[in-house]
């Protein structure tokens, strides 16, 4: 290994995933060893896990043909940019915390990557503080780092170790509490009487205004 350390060969993915057939290889970890760059990995067609992690890469290549990958760790290396990733349509997770990307518009490359719903730019930290510089990427400083993230990769359910979901519905009962309450106005008078009928007599106890004279009383002249 002493002889391919610093540089990924066929050999070393052998030694590293333990098969011969590299198309048999559906996980490679390579963690720590000094790569310098993203190579030999074509023959390894049905790759679905790859970590690279803690290496010394300075960019994403060498990844065309791992049309299978769903899960791509580069954290901690010296990545400057998100290109080289358009091409991953079954990608799902995406750990690249601890690297040198600086410009957040270069998210938009993660548009193309319809399947992904973990993301990592920068490691969790615990509530209210910052990560550190090492485990984060200049990126994340950006007023509108996690804006544009949702904007342009709507469907993730993670986000730098937070799940989206949780970080909504908090935000939601936060709005609502803040909220003022509205106190309904009591009706002046809730049962109001019915205005009077001007045709009608306001007593009902009392007799018409003009009776019918009883015919069983005497009239005036009679005797």
């Amino acid at each position: 290994m002493s002889s391919s350390k610093g540089r990924m060969s066929t050999e070393s993915i052998k030694a590293c995933s333990g098969q011969f057939d590299l198309e048999s290889v559906y996980k490679l970890l390579m963690e720590r060893m000094e790569l310098r760059a993203i190579e030999a990995l074509a023959p390894c067609t049905n790759l679905e896990v790859l970590d690279l992690s803690h290496n010394r890469l300075v960019r994403i290549e060498g990844l065309d043909g791992l049309l299978k990958l769903k899960t791509l760790r580069l954290a901690h290396n010296e990545i400057g940019t998100l290109e080289g990733l358009d091409h991953l349509a079954a990608l799902e997770v995406l750990a690249l915390d601890g690297n040198r990307i600086t410009a957040i518009d270069g998210a938009a490359c993660l548009t193309k990557l319809a399947r992904l719903r973990t993301l990592s730019l920068q490691a969790p930290a615990p509530p209210g503080l910052t990560p550190p510089p090492a485990e984060s990427n200049p990126c994340c400083q950006h007023p509108a780092y996690r804006v544009t993230l949702r904007r342009l990769v709507p469907q993730l359910t993670s986000l730098d170790g937070e799940r989206l979901a949780l970080v909504d519905a908090s935000g939601a009962r936060s709005h609502a509490s803040a909220m003022p309450t509205v106190c309904a106005l009591p009706n002046p008078n809730p049962n109001p009487s019915p205005k009077p009928n001007p045709n009608t007599c306001p007593n009902s106890n009392l007799n018409p205004v003009n009776p019918k004279p009883n015919s069983n009383q005497p009239q005036p002249g009679e005797p």
